[in-house]
């Protein structure tokens, strides 16, 4: 579901609410410790994969 957000969310934040975090920085720190990176890094390479024809990151 986490994933789903971060490849569908237009809102640069508000994310972390919809996963069920309290605070925007328990997902910051969660985050790269399930997908190597944080958020925003994830949204540019997803964006770059797009533009490329890749289907965005999963």
């Amino acid at each position: 579901m986490s994933k789903r957000h971060l490849r569908d969310s237009n809102l640069p934040h508000g994310v972390d609410g919809l996963l069920g975090f309290a605070r925007p920085s328990s997902f910051s720190h969660w985050s790269p410790s399930q997908f190597g990176c944080c958020a925003s890094q994830r949204n540019t390479q997803a964006a770059a994969a797009e533009d490329h024809g890749d289907g965005g990151v999963s």
